[in-house]
């Protein structure tokens, strides 16, 4: 079983990608999350041969963001959204894999618009599951005149598997400032 002190740390970012703006113009933000790297080590391909083995094939992570004007007193929520990105463990014979790995079960990832995207490579299907990359677009007089600081929180749950625990924790981004100026 995957241990849980391994999932400790993670690493989330805010980023202003338009740090000014007009009271009538809009505010992009980007969200950079991934586990850690001693978690993503750990997430290897005889756990899930393992978990194929005991019918433990799909894998979900559930992902919950929060954005946040902070303010004196009570911070204020802008935004919220949600998703959810999935493995689903599967039989091939796919020569290339079978070469490179020396496995015949294998990931096929779903994102979270519900589309599957096959892996050829298994750091790039871990990072498919364990990292996202989220841009969230406000308008400008959602934020508000005047400079503000803006906070991102992030809520990760995964259920439990044969390889690991149920898992449920929050990470908050150093906050970023952004400046709205009257048309």
């Amino acid at each position: 079983m995957i241990s849980l002190q391994a999932i400790k740390n993670p690493d989330i970012h805010l980023t202003a990608l338009t740090p000014n703006s007009s009271y009538s113009g809009t505010v992009s933000l980007k969200v950079d999350f991934s586990f850690s790297d001693s978690f993503l080590d750990s997430i290897n391909l005889e756990t899930l041969r393992q978990a194929y083995k005991e019918s433990d094939r799909r894998l979900r992570v559930k992902y919950t963001i929060r954005l946040y004007k902070l303010m004196p007193i009570v911070s204020k929520k802008l935004r919220e959204i949600s998703f959810t990105k999935k493995w689903t463990l599967y039989w091939t014979r796919d020569p290339m894999i079978l070469e490179k790995y020396n496995t015949y079960v294998w990931m096929l990832g779903i994102d979270k618009d519900g589309y599957a995207e096959f892996f050829d490579d298994f750091d790039r299907a871990k990072r498919f599951l364990f990292s996202i990359s989220e841009t969230l677009t406000l308008a400008a007089n959602e934020v508000g005149i005047g400079t503000s600081s803006l906070n991102a929180e992030l809520e990760v749950k995964m259920w439990k598997h044969t390889f690991i625990s149920a898992v449920k924790f929050r990470a908050r981004a150093e906050p970023v400032m952004v400046s709205i100026i009257k048309d």
